[in-house]
C-alpha cells in the first residue's frame, strides 16, 4: 500500500490535546531501506515493512513509501522487540484533520512530531491554531527509524508545551 505523508517537527503546542492517546513502543530490526519495525500497542501488535517509493526523489513535499503491515501475536512481537537494538516509546494522539501527534518518552523526551497522511501530494497543510511546526518530511534524521538508531539530532528544536 502506498503511503503519502507530511511530517512536522512541533516546536510549540498550546497543550496536549484533550483526547485519549495510545502509548506504543516500536523497535527497528533494520537500518535504512527497507525499514522493518515491530510496533506494540496497548492491545495489539504488528510488524511493518516500509520501502521508499520509486517516485520519492523530490527534496520537498510529503514522503512517499510503500508500506506493508501484518498483525502479529503479542508474545512473538515482544520476542522480536527484545532482539532489536533500536527502539522508541511514544504516545500517539489521533486528532481532527487526519493529524497523528506523537509525544516521545524516554531518551527522546521533549520531541513532538506530527504526521498527516494524504491521498496525493498536495499543498503543505497549515498548522492548527496556536501550533508552530517545521516541515521535515524529507529529513531522514528525524524519521522514527533514525531517531531509534541515532537519537535526536543536535539541530532539532524541542517542543514547548504551554501549561494551563
Amino acid at each position: 500500500m502506498k503511503e503519502i505523508e507530511w511530517r512536522f517537527l512541533i516546536t510549540k503546542l498550546p497543550k496536549i490535546p484533550p483526547v485519549k492517546g495510545e502509548r506504543l513502543r516500536q523497535a527497528y530490526l533494520t537500518q535504512g531501506d527497507p525499514a522493518i519495525r515491530v510496533r506494540i500497542y496497548e492491545n495489539s501488535s504488528e510488524v511493518t515493512i516500509k520501502y521508499r517509493a520509486q517516485t520519492d526523489t523530490a527534496k520537498d513535499g510529503p514522503s512517499e513509501r510503500e508500506e506493508y503491515n501484518a498483525s502479529m501475536d503479542r508474545e512473538e512481537a515482544e520476542s522480536l522487540f527484545a532482539r532489536a537494538e533500536a527502539s522508541i516509546d511514544k504516545t500517539r494522539y489521533r486528532l481532527d484533520g487526519n493529524i497523528e501527534l506523537d509525544v516521545f518518552h524516554g531518551p527522546h523526551e521533549g520531541l513532538v512530531l506530527a504526521e498527516i497522511e494524504v491521498p496525493q501530494a498536495d499543498a503543505e497543510p497549515l498548522p492548527p491554531e496556536g501550533w508552530q511546526w517545521l516541515e521535515i518530511s524529507s529529513d531522514y534524521s528525524l524519521s522514527n527509524q533514525s531517531l531509534a538508531w541515532n537519537g535526536i539530532p543536535d539541530s532539532a528544536e524541542m517542543c514547548v508545551i504551554e501549561k494551563e
